[in-house]
């Protein structure tokens, strides 16, 4: 349960999270979120995708090859 301290994470829009993001990972963020769209509406036939959740996955590292940078 939450406190009434706790805040939830603002939700982000596609250029939100990507123009938080530096300019070289732009690119990498911008191709988890075309994969991601393409899966979800495969799978759940729906594009919808946390932006906000992505872009922490491309600030942690993420790419196509599974390997950290």
């Amino acid at each position: 349960m939450k406190s009434s301290n706790d805040s939830t994470p603002r939700r982000l829009t596609r250029d939100e999270a990507r123009n938080a993001l530096p300019e070289e990972l732009r690119q990498t963020f911008d191709r988890l979120c075309d994969e991601t769209i393409a899966w979800s509406q495969y799978f759940y036939g729906t594009k919808m995708v946390s932006y906000s959740i992505l872009m922490r996955l491309v600030e942690d590292g993420w790419n196509k090859t599974g390997k950290h940078s």
